[in-house]
């Protein structure tokens, strides 16, 4: 059987060979994702969007904006993670999610005021992101961001 469909397997092909298949898929992947000249090329424009939709939620500039979704697969999400520092090497399961939240916190100064956390597959990855941690709910400063490759 087929683990992802539960199909059974073409009579030429054996659980083996399938394994081997999946192994040498994610060592192709796995390669390109430590390429960062790749990873760059091939994210950075999505990548930008996120940044530029963070940005303007601090700076008020879309102030009507409350939630924006995007929507990819797989091959979408590793090279985002990459991107950040934090994929982990295996691929992304069904369903993943990454999520960057904004947070204020009217009690800091402006320069602080302002920060972001994000979570991936319901565990936090803001400081593996950032490299800086920021007292407010676990999240990292916005000016930190200009660091993210």
């Amino acid at each position: 059987m087929s683990p992802a469909h539960e199909f059974p397997l073409p009579p030429s092909f054996s659980t083996a060979l399938v394994d081997q298949i999946i192994l040498t898929a994610e060592q192709e992947y796995q390669f390109l994702l430590n390429n960062t000249e790749y990873v760059r090329l091939g994210i950075g424009p999505f990548f930008h969007r996120i940044k530029e939709k963070l940005g303007n939620a601090v700076s008020g500039t879309d102030s009507k904006l409350k939630y924006a979704l995007f929507s990819g697969h797989d091959t979408t999400l590793a090279p985002l993670l990459s991107l950040l520092g934090v994929y982990d090497g295996l691929w992304p399961p069904y369903a993943s999610n990454l999520v960057f939240e904004v947070i204020e916190d009217t009690a800091a100064s402006d320069a602080t005021r302002w920060s972001v956390r994000i979570v991936y597959n319901e565990k936090e990855v803001t400081y593996r992101a950032a490299h800086q941690s920021n007292p407010v709910r676990g999240a990292c400063s916005t000016r930190s961001q200009s660091r993210w490759r």
